[in-house]
């Protein structure tokens, strides 16, 4: 697994990309392609959830 950080407000053409309108929001990448998502502030048990 690889985790990385994206700062919206210097790269707003990704966060454009990937339409993130809040933060934060996670996105999990499979083979390339977003397989599941989050918007806020969520438990460390659903980011295990998603990641799973």
């Amino acid at each position: 697994m690889k985790v990385g950080k994206v700062n919206v407000d210097e790269q707003p053409k990704l966060a454009e990309k990937f339409q993130i309108m809040s933060i934060p929001t996670l996105l999990v990448f499979e083979n390339g392609k977003v397989v599941n998502q989050s918007v806020g502030l969520v438990p460390k048990e659903q980011v295990e959830a998603l990641i799973g």
